[in-house]
């Protein structure tokens, strides 16, 4: 994400993934429970027998189907802002820290631990919390 969330906006946009995956997600699970609504959501992704007989539920369905790539995507990235905050590590620091060798990785690479700034889960959390409050506004002299 380089340089569009910083300190100030961090805990914005780890908002924005969340409602936006559970929007997305809710959107996919009308999509699919209208056009297949015989079928359970997971297996109507899978396997929707007739879906393509008319043209507005094959719209409909493919879709879906690109949402939920989309829905993947952003639901890792979500997934690695929540690790990343766990462990007080930014990703340009994790990614220095492994190139360097100094970290170490697990699960599959999606925890990666420098062991540096990290001061405990709950520590980490109040701290990601409490950031927003820590900044000043800019003085009218920092403006010009």
């Amino acid at each position: 994400i380089n340089n569009c969330v910083g300190q100030a906006n961090h805990g914005s946009f780890l908002l924005t993934l969340v409602f936006f995956l559970l929007t997305s997600l809710y959107g996919i699970g009308l999509v699919l429970r209208s056009v297949c609504p015989q079928q359970n959501v997971l297996t109507a992704l899978l396997y929707c027998p007739g879906v393509y007989n008319q043209y507005s539920s094959a719209l409909c369905f493919t879709c879906a189907w690109y949402s939920s790539i989309v829905t993947g995507g952003l639901l890792h990235l979500l997934l690695v802002q929540v690790v990343n905050i766990s462990c007080n590590v930014t990703e340009r620091e994790a990614r220095v820290a492994l190139r360097e060798k100094t970290a170490r990785s697990t699960c599959w690479g999606l925890v990666v631990d420098t062991g540096v700034y990290s001061r405990g889960l709950w520590s980490n959390w109040s701290e990601f919390m409490s950031m927003g409050d820590k900044l000043k506004p800019p003085s009218p002299t920092d403006l010009v």
